[in-house]
């Protein structure tokens, strides 16, 4: 992370964001203002180990940076769902996640597979619904507080992905209907987080600055888990 300044404040978190729809990109001002709100995020914040996010985006420059390069710069990075990555960029966020980094990677009808499959999962990525409820997990009921077992929505299309279809080193933290997976982690060190739709970072119910409906603990919860495995 980077330096915020002296006087024992915590560091800035560096996130690089790759396509649309991906956090620090512009389809997530609600959910981007968040996380740069000082009452959430920072010494006196409600998570207190980052002083703030630092947004860069890297659609056009992921393929021709190192992976050294990226550990180097960047605490997490961010894949959208404008376009498919290719299987060689899929495989660089992996190698990314393994030697230390943590993904936040969402999914789309026909968006992510590539992801998926590079992270240990099987098929491809097909088309849901908007709909989710959260596990008992103790990820969830997290510093911003008590979310299990609470509804979760996104926006217009989403992703399906079966329970079939997860890596077998998968810890799920929001499914649906029980046979479809909605978001869970995986990877080295439990580094990589999948969401099967991006809209539920720009749903209604994720609004303004403060962090207070459901879902926002949610996400929240998820942002502090993903966080605390940049240290990892």
């Amino acid at each position: 992370m980077s330096d915020a300044g002296g006087g024992g404040r915590p560091e800035s978190a560096r996130v690089a964001f790759w396509s649309t729809f991906s956090i620090g990109s512009t389809n997530f001002p609600n959910f981007n203002s968040q996380l740069t709100s000082a009452n959430n995020y920072s010494a006196f914040g409600t998570y207190k180990n980052v002083s703030g996010f630092e947004f860069t985006n890297v659609t056009s420059t992921l393929a021709g940076t190192t992976v050294e390069s990226l550990l180097a710069n960047f605490d997490i990075i961010s894949t959208g769902t404008g376009v498919n990555m290719s299987a060689a960029d899929a495989a660089k966020v992996k190698e990314y996640v393994d030697r230390g980094g943590v993904a936040l990677i969402m999914l789309d009808p026909a968006r992510g597979s590539e992801l998926l499959t590079a992270f240990g999962g099987n098929g491809t990525v097909a088309t849901g619904t908007i709909n989710g409820t959260s596990t008992t997990d103790d990820v969830n009921n997290g510093v911003f507080g008590d979310a299990r077992d609470i509804a979760l929505t996104g926006v217009a299309t989403s992703g399906r992905i079966t329970m079939s279809q997860l890596p077998t080193d998968n810890k799920l933290l929001a499914n649906e209907a029980t046979s479809n997976a909605r978001v869970w982690i995986t990877g080295t060190n439990g580094r990589a987080i999948f969401f099967w739709d991006e809209g539920v970072f720009r749903a209604p119910a994720v609004a303004g600055t403060v962090v207070d409906t459901p879902q926002e603990l949610f996400l929240h919860n998820v942002m502090a888990y993903a966080l605390s495995r940049t240290a990892l």
